[in-house]
């Protein structure tokens, strides 16, 4: 066994899935051994496009052909434009992509995998239309497979996939380098900057240089909004000057242009999408707060009092995307929407999946495989409650009685954030694979 195979021994939660993970590790590895010479692999991407071509083949995708391209119309291609919040990046990416050479075809894909721009020569363009890559195309991975562009989104890092990499052979020929775009504020992933080109072009800076341009556009974004925001903070800081308690002014995006009398963690706030004219509990900001419209933004002040606001009642979870993650927060009369990271959908979604509660012994098996002190998980668990407000209680740890608890997860089990290693996820993935009753954890 070569050393980077044998670097995934013990990799994976269930026996089937370690020992086909490991054959087309072995494989990937010698594929890419001949593809570049002398090219010592990334053991982690390899494991990424092995685990990429095992959740392909369990969902049944054709590897001759595919699932076939799916296209937006040209007005469904410009609402996902508008409302993907990465037209700030164009420019840059466009103008890096032009010093490429012919045979390199850029593309922007949004985190539901659809292609929203492309910029190339007309001998790149010419070689996107020939296997689908056209601007409003699903590359999502359940429609074409392993391509660092699907990979990526799910993995949430950067990937370099070459030649037999894909897992569709029609994509063969062709090498692709993909990295996240992150939102320059709160860095939560927009979606994804691609790079393609034939397989025999490709060398091992590839994918550096694609990180490097999307990090650089990512840069000039967030410093163009940071002259936007400052020229609001300024125009509104008299106003601000006469509040007797805290204050923040946002944009309408949530990202923080001014603040009163607070010192704050966070840059950007997600704020709520409902409020009916009263006082509502922010965990992130602590205490009571009131939002309202304030010229071309949202303007949250802090009552001198409040009357009790009663907690939260309902919570939803929806995990039934690969790639984004949320928990919306029911109160009376608010609802706040939280965007959720790789580590807070793990946990949220095994505390709904076992309403009984689990210990930090438990959680720390199910997360790590037992490899994290149980302070550790308290710890963890301790942030949680200071971001999302008071909803658990320990050991075990569970939801509130009081909250009613929905979750929204794929039809198929074997699809639950395909990004996740923890064990318990592992296992619940591998039993609905294996037609098997997943039960509880």
């Amino acid at each position: 066994m070569s050393d980077g195979a044998a670097a995934f021994e013990g990799v994976g939660p269930m026996p089937d899935e370690q020992t086909d993970l490991r054959r087309e590790v072995r494989r990937l590895l010698q594929a890419r051994a001949n593809t570049l010479p002398g090219h010592r692999a990334d053991n982690e991407q390899v494991l990424a496009i092995a685990r990429s071509h095992y959740r392909s083949a369990q969902k049944g995708l054709d590897p001759d052909r595919g699932a076939g391209v799916r296209v937006l119309s040209a007005a469904q291609l410009e609402r996902r434009r508008r409302e993907s919040g990465l037209a700030g990046l164009i420019p840059d990416l466009r103008m890096i992509a032009e010093r490429g050479d012919r045979w390199q075809l850029t593309t922007v894909h949004d985190l539901d995998g659809w292609v929203l721009w492309r910029f190339g020569a007309a001998e790149a363009l010419h070689l996107g239309d020939s296997f689908g890559l056209i601007e409003g195309a699903c590359w999502r991975e359940d429609a074409v497979g392993t391509t660092a562009a699907g990979t990526a989104a799910i993995l949430g890092g950067g990937l370099l996939c070459i030649g037999r990499e894909h897992y569709v052979a029609s994509h063969h020929g062709f090498a692709c380098a993909a990295t996240p775009l992150f939102d320059g504020w709160d860095r939560s992933l927009r979606g994804v900057f691609n790079a393609t080109t034939l397989a025999s072009m490709t060398h091992r800076n590839t994918l550096v240089m694609v990180e490097l341009a999307a990090r650089s556009a990512e840069e000039r974004a967030r410093n163009a909004d940071d002259l936007k925001l400052r020229a609001m903070g300024e125009a509104a800081g008299r106003t601000l000057s006469r509040f007797e308690t805290p204050a923040v002014l946002t944009d309408h995006r949530g990202r923080v242009a001014a603040s009163h009398r607070i010192t704050l963690k966070h840059q950007v706030l997600q704020l709520p999408t409902q409020v009916s004219n009263q006082p509502f509990v922010y965990p992130r900001l602590g205490g009571c707060w009131v939002v309202e419209p304030f010229s071309t933004g949202l303007l949250l002040w802090r009552p001198a009092s409040a009357d009790h606001t009663p907690p939260p009642t309902r919570v939803e979870l929806d995990v039934h995307q690969p790639t984004r993650w949320s928990l919306t927060v029911h109160g009376d009369g608010t609802s706040t929407e939280y965007n959720l990271t790789k580590k807070h959908a793990e946990i949220f979604f095994l505390l709904a999946w076992t309403p009984a509660g689990r210990t930090s012994a438990e959680l720390g098996q199910d997360l790590y495989g037992g490899f994290a002190a149980r302070s550790t998980v308290r710890a963890l668990l301790c942030r949680v409650q200071k971001e999302f407000g008071p909803m658990f209680d320990s050991e075990p740890y569970r939801f509130k009685d009081h909250l009613e608890v929905k979750v929204s997860m794929p039809g198929n089990l074997g699809e639950l954030l395909p990004f996740s290693s923890a064990p318990a996820i592992c296992r619940i993935r591998e039993a609905q694979s294996a037609d098997v009753n997943p039960g509880r954890i």
